[in-house]
């Protein structure tokens, strides 16, 4: 058992050493906190500590924090982890979910094009196998729910409907098929439709299930009693207004009265319900509000930049509100070192690092292991590690197969200390926000070490990251992988 204090000055150095330019998120509980936890929050001094601290703090959250659930989004392809999940880990899979229905030369901006067309490509050969077993009568209730829900990813909602008729027919009690047809009818623009067999997916939902298909059904019930009006609106899913007693939307301050009505688990159904529908802006906004009432307004705007830049929604209240929550990130970007404690918002617990539950990563699409070249790393490689109840790590063969060999790899830069131009840096697969809040797994983190005398300026941006990749499986206090003689790239 690691002692208290060597924990606690884990998330220490995440918070002195994350720049300042990320705002604050949500604390953990504050009325968990031990006096010595809460003396050192409110101390306003963070205590240094050494990397291997990082790497513990971060192998004890994944100990604790990441339970799988064994469902799915009524789709065999598409198991879920328990949500609340980290705000970076849902913001890379939305993007993911979002971008499954656009053509392959994907815009700027709408997510990763690389993750995106792999995932597309094994969705339509998914379909092609199951429409074959369909036309030849042998199609099984969960083959045809997983059809539907391929072909509304795919952006067809009208194939998908097509298909789950034809199974609900025939199998009228069984939950995805149900679930996934109001889904289609609710794609199609049919709330009645689309209310009536919610309601029956509510009342065949596994507990696993239902509070978020009640919620699904009070989202749909609540539009149709808004008719076919072209205007925006925000739903009322939780009875919370997101602006003070006289109006005013003052970001990261509602009221008390406000709050207590948002019910514990507001958020993971809102990221439910923008993982089953990622193209819904009205959820999207709802969303976008509940991470400035969780005080995390970085992701805020990002969400309220996509529903202003990317869905191009003309909303006078929704682009007023990007407006107000950009300037209030613009002023905590005045005062670094300032806000060091989430004091004010509301506690939240994050269950998971991302959504979506990876499935074993296929090595066979990557290119043969090259020893006077260079070799991609995929993250997905990474994630392949297992690590024992001691931190032992168990390396899947082809990255065994890597160590030693010059590798390749993108994702975001993280100083180790205050100090902007560094020698070392920690590498993550995607922007991090908060360091209490967002802590990587073991191993989601590369630590990238540059030759001697080199020194590199911190980026926010995405960059590639060139060097020999050390595995290190005998210290559990150093990180597993490391990148040594790294060079720093942009992106190709």
């Amino acid at each position: 058992m690691l002692p208290h204090p060597s924990l606690r000055r884990a998330a220490d150095v995440g918070k002195a050493t994350a720049w300042s330019g990320f705002p604050p998120s949500v604390d953990y509980d504050q009325t968990k906190k031990c006096s010595w936890c809460r003396q050192q929050s409110t101390s306003g001094k963070p205590m240094r500590g050494e990397r291997n601290r990082i790497v513990l703090w971060a192998g004890l959250l994944l100990l604790c924090c990441t339970t799988p659930a064994l469902a799915g989004l009524h789709c065999s392809a598409e198991p879920y982890a328990l949500l609340p999940c980290q705000w970076g880990g849902f913001l890379s899979d939305w993007r993911l979910l979002r971008s499954l229905a656009l053509p392959e030369s994907m815009p700027p901006g709408t997510g990763n094009p690389t993750a995106a067309n792999d995932l597309r490509r094994e969705y339509r050969q998914r379909v092609e196998r199951l429409e074959n077993q369909r036309r030849g009568g042998q199609l099984s209730p969960n083959d045809a729910a997983d059809l539907g829900a391929f072909y509304l990813r795919l952006g067809e909602p009208q194939r998908a409907l097509e298909v789950l008729r034809q199974a609900y027919q025939q199998h009228p009690r069984h939950f995805a098929i149900v679930a996934n047809l109001g889904t289609a009818w609710q794609r199609l623009g049919n709330p009645d439709q689309a209310a009536v067999l919610l309601e029956q997916a509510v009342s065949l939902a596994p507990p696993r299930w239902r509070r978020f298909e009640e919620y699904h059904l009070r989202l749909v019930r609540q539009r149709r009693s808004r008719g076919r009006s072209v205007d925006l609106v925000l739903d009322d899913l939780f009875g919370v207004r997101y602006a003070g007693a006289d109006g005013s939307y003052d970001p990261g301050r509602l009221p008390a009265e406000q709050r207590q009505r948002l019910p514990e688990d507001a958020l993971a159904i809102v990221q439910q319900l923008v993982l089953w529908l990622p193209d819904d802006v009205a959820l999207v906004w709802q969303l976008a509000e509940l991470a400035v009432v969780y005080g995390d307004f970085n992701t805020a705007g990002q969400l309220f930049d996509w529903l202003v830049l990317v869905a191009r929604v003309g909303s006078p209240e929704v682009r007023s509100h990007r407006q107000a929550v950009r300037q209030r990130l613009a002023e905590l970007l005045k005062t670094p070192g300032q806000v060091t404690v989430h004091q004010g918002h509301m506690p939240i617990r994050f269950r998971s690092r991302r959504p979506l539950l990876k499935n074993h990563f296929d090595t066979d699409s990557l290119p043969p292991i090259v020893r006077d070249g260079v070799n991609p790393l995929p993250w997905a490689l990474l994630l392949e590690t297992r690590l024992d109840d001691q931190f032992h790590p168990t390396f899947p063969q082809r990255l065994q197969q890597l160590h030693g060999c010059q590798v390749s790899i993108t994702g975001f830069l993280q100083p180790l200390s205050e100090d902007l131009e560094c020698r070392m840096f920690m590498l993550v697969e995607y922007p991090i926000s908060c360091w209490y809040c967002e802590m990587p797994e073991p191993t989601g983190i590369v630590f990238v070490e540059l030759p001697e005398g080199q020194m590199e300026r911190w980026r926010p941006t995405l960059v590639k990251v060139v060097g020999q990749l050390r595995l290190n499986a005998t210290d559990p206090e150093d990180f597993l992988f490391q990148i040594k003689n790294a060079r720093i790239h942009d992106p190709d």
